[in-house]
């Protein structure tokens, strides 16, 4: 039976992940704009010692931060070209939450879903439930 690890945590400018352990992860990143050089490496690098093996990106420059996550991670060991990234500026927050809950990660039974969220999103009150609701129905 699967197992979807659900960990919900608010963007600012201080972004400390929280310490958890290593897990295959799906990192959505709910973001407004994009971000500084060395604050995306930080954020990417947080999210691969967590044990990202997916970063799936919603908002209106969904597309800009997702080329950021490929730039960081293809300068990165070889390993990281391993890791997908996927856009979802024009889908709606239905597939989104499918997307990062059911379709990003299938090798193993047990997973986290670590979303970042930027408040200021359009829909993303309305992702953050659907995700939420998807992560319940996959522990079910």
């Amino acid at each position: 039976m699967r197992s979807c690890e659900l960990s919900i945590v608010p963007y600012d400018e201080q972004l400390a992940l929280p310490v958890l352990p290593v897990m295959p992860t799906v990192c959505l990143m709910i973001l407004q704009e994009t971000l500084t050089g060395s604050a995306m490496a930080a954020l990417v690098k947080d999210c691969l010692i967590l044990g990202a093996v997916c970063f799936s990106i919603y908002g209106s420059l969904a597309a800009s931060i997702e080329d950021q996550v490929d730039l960081i991670l293809e300068n990165g060991d070889v390993e990281f070209l391993n890791i997908t990234t996927t856009s979802h500026q024009n889908e709606s927050i239905e597939d989104t939450a499918h997307f990062v809950v059911n379709a990003a990660y299938r090798a193993t039974d047990q997973f986290r879903c670590l979303v970042i969220y930027d408040h200021r999103v359009e829909g993303c009150d309305l992702l953050l439930q659907e995700v939420k609701k998807l992560c319940l129905s996959v522990n079910c």
